[in-house]
């Protein structure tokens, strides 16, 4: 595999940018909402698709991954912004992608590997014959769009049950909020700040999100339901080999061989609910465990072996 990752940029045009207009930011607002609340974070829906070519094409995962060079199908935060941006443009807001620089997102080798992870939108416009921006969150469920001008922060806006803002400072912008939800929907204080470039646009954010699962050691399928009794959670961590599901009412615990060792109507059970979302039918519960399988192996596909270093 090549070592070094290249983040394709261009710098955006301040040339003929909308007004800004307070009524078509405040119904915008509700497309991120439903966004955020009814579609399902969705990690290993990549995943899903190298295993099927890898089964059709008679390679192995490691193969079909090098090769692969179609869109990538995955709901994070590059998918929800992705979601979000298509159904934005029909309401005549043209945003455009802009990744932060990667802090906690895998290990130390992982982040300065992959350099940038996490991705927004923004929305370039004019306000009082000054430049501004509206900032869209999906990833970090963040339900207001943020506004701020160019080389301002901007006013705190409510998040989880702390704030979330655009520092500026120094001549950078950050993204800082200053507490974090855990998969158990838990929320802790924690200082979170993100480096990124407003005036940069991400290009080629198939190849950004492909070369993401280089570093990703975790992954989730997650529900952020606004009533909690409908949210859950699957983590698996594919380094320590534990899978984890979370519901409000309770945690339940396997090292992926333990559950790979029920029967197959245990594990089925276990990933029943799933199925409430619509999302998941029975084949794609048979090709989730398929995966579970390949990933209980020494040999980790896809995942840069380093990762697996530093870990331990």
């Amino acid at each position: 595999m090549n070592n070094e990752i290249l983040i394709h940029k261009k710098m955006i045009s301040l040339e003929e940018l909308d007004i800004y207009d307070a009524k078509k930011i405040e119904q915008s607002k509700f497309i991120l909402r439903d966004i955020i609340e009814n579609v399902v974070v969705n990690d290993f829906s990549f995943l899903t698709t190298l295993y099927d070519i890898s089964l059709k094409e008679r390679k192995s995962i490691d193969e079909v991954y090098e090769n692969y060079h179609a869109e990538v199908s995955v709901r994070d935060c590059i998918g929800l912004s992705k979601i979000l941006k298509e159904r934005l443009e029909d309401r005549g807001i043209s945003t455009y992608f802009v990744t932060c620089k990667a802090s906690g997102f895998s290990t130390k080798y992982g982040d300065d590997f992959i350099r940038e992870a996490h991705t927004f939108l923004l929305y370039p416009c004019l306000r009082d014959g000054r430049v501004a921006f509206v900032l869209y969150d999906p990833g970090f469920r963040v339900m207001e769009p943020m506004f701020f001008y160019a080389g301002e922060s901007s006013f705190s806006y409510p998040y989880l049950n702390g704030f979330i803002q655009v520092r500026f400072g120094n001549h950078q912008y950050y993204l800082y909020s200053n507490v974090r939800m855990k998969r158990d929907f838990s929320i802790v204080p924690e200082s979170v700040s993100f480096f990124f470039q407003p005036f940069m646009e991400t290009l080629d954010m198939d190849a950004f999100a492909k070369n993401i699962f280089r570093v990703k050691f975790s992954y989730k399928i997650m529900n952020y339901h606004k009533e909690m009794d409908y949210r859950y959670c699957l983590g698996l961590n594919v380094v320590t080999k534990q899978l984890d599901f979370y519901t409000r009412y309770y945690h339940e615990q396997y090292l992926l061989q333990e559950f790979l060792g029920m029967p197959l109507e245990s594990q089925l059970q276990h990933l029943q609910f799933l199925r409430k979302d619509g999302l998941f039918n029975y084949q794609d519960m048979i090709e989730l465990l398929e995966i579970f399988k390949i990933y209980s192996q020494k040999n980790i596909p896809i995942l840069e072996r380093k990762i697996v270093k530093d870990w331990k």
